[in-house]
């Protein structure tokens, strides 16, 4: 409660100031900063006396702080086979809401400290995103000419690779992720290692526990398959080179506090990109041991002018079971405030079958920061997550529909 008011009054603080700058891998059409590549959001027009796109806010002890955020809400209309048609109000439909903090402290030489916290919340219920304040991002790190490493809870180098890619970048009912969980023997085990933890805080001797809990940590994260964030990590991100940049991160636990045990599911990534033009290309790798997951994306984008080309291959491997993601989309901008966006997403699984997804959009920006949105995605043989095609039961076919504000500062 204490931190939560800390942050309301650094917000009340600042409010007299322009703020125009985000740090989170997007989940709808407009791009937004990420831990890899940003893309700062232009000033207000009415507050051009303020500070610059990029520039501090204001100084606090000799550090530039800024804040950011977003405010997304609409509605949402399911309909599945087997399940109740659902109208439904709900937040954080194409990009998740949130508060945050960005520092950068100069200390010479070329050299930066740098640091950002970032707030998740609910704009349909009154409560926060889970249990951790800082649950979304929160690191610190240094930055200069050698690029760009830091340290905390962070978005995984595939997240933001592959949900750049995504026409829709992981956002509303035409997320790619509803297709590429499918298979994923992930929330099985995440739900075992949460009920084991429960069975380890009553148990006062651990030779009591059952023999399927003996070998699980205490969380060990909800998706090994395409995991978007990850704790306990330290991550470099190269100096740009003609285009090309290259991110390293490694996870001493992907969820919850690392116990240094080999019960913790460690993990290991590496993402060459190339920007350059039209062009944005990229691969991705992750292994988790003690999970043996392996995951290796190829993908990226080509932007013609009339229409944006996006496509990815993706193969993961979890002990001999294998499950293959192929998603293919266009973006198709009619001016600068009117776009269509259009994707294909298909999965195959040794354990799931096989499933498939279509999804359309569009957007309309009233503004550099305040836009419309629309989704429809009909969707076949899936398992998704709230505020996607359907409730996260699995179904047979479904078609999701949804609509919603979103303002970012």
């Amino acid at each position: 409660m204490q931190q939560k008011l800390i942050v309301l009054a650094v917000a009340a603080f600042a409010s007299a100031a322009a703020f125009a700058q985000t740090n989170r891998p997007a989940s709808s059409q407009q791009q937004q900063q990420r831990p890899a590549a940003s893309q700062q959001q232009p000033q207000r027009p009415a507050q051009a006396a303020s500070a610059a796109p990029g520039k501090p806010l204001f100084s606090l002890y000799g550090t530039d702080l800024s804040l950011y955020g977003v405010l997304d809400g609409g509605v949402s209309y399911r309909m599945a086979s087997g399940m109740d048609n659902a109208l439904t109000v709900d937040s954080g439909i194409s990009e998740d809401n949130r508060l945050g903090v960005n520092a950068v402290r100069d200390l010479g030489n070329g050299l930066s400290l740098l640091g950002t916290l970032e707030i998740g919340f609910a704009l349909d219920v009154d409560s926060d995103e889970g249990k951790d304040i800082w649950g979304r991002q929160a690191f610190v790190g240094l930055a200069g000419g050698f690029g760009k490493v830091v340290t905390g809870t962070l978005f995984t180098p595939h997240y933001t690779f592959v949900s750049d890619i995504d026409p829709f970048q992981a956002g509303t009912v035409g997320s790619y992720r509803n297709i590429f969980n499918t298979g994923s023997s992930s929330s099985a085990d995440d739900f075992l290692a949460k009920y084991c933890k429960t069975l380890a805080n009553i148990e006062d001797d651990p030779d009591d526990l059952p023999e399927q809990c003996k070998n699980v940590g205490e969380s060990q994260g909800a998706n090994l398959f395409d995991p978007d964030r990850m704790d306990n990590a330290i991550a470099y991100t190269s100096p740009n080179f003609s285009g090309f940049t290259i991110t390293g991160a490694y996870s001493a636990k992907i969820s919850g506090h690392d116990a240094g045990t080999s019960k913790d599911y460690k993990m290991l990534a590496l993402a060459p990109r190339y920007t350059s033009g039209p062009l944005d290309i990229g691969l991705s790798f992750y292994t988790i041991t003690e999970a043996d997951v392996t995951n290796i994306t190829l993908g990226g984008t080509i932007d013609t002018g009339p229409i944006k080309l996006h496509a990815f291959a993706s193969h993961n491997q979890q002990d001999s079971n294998k499950t293959d993601n192929f998603m293919l989309g266009l973006t198709i901008p009619f001016d600068k405030k009117h776009a269509a966006q259009t994707s294909f997403n298909y999965g195959r699984s040794d354990g799931g079958g096989n499933a498939w997804q279509f999804a359309f959009g569009y957007t309309y920006n009233f503004d550099e920061q305040a836009s419309f949105y629309a989704a429809l995605a009909k969707a076949d043989n899936v398992v998704v997550a709230d505020n996607r095609a359907d409730t996260g039961r699995a179904y047979d076919s479904g078609v999701g529909i949804q609509a919603g504000l979103k303002y970012k500062f």
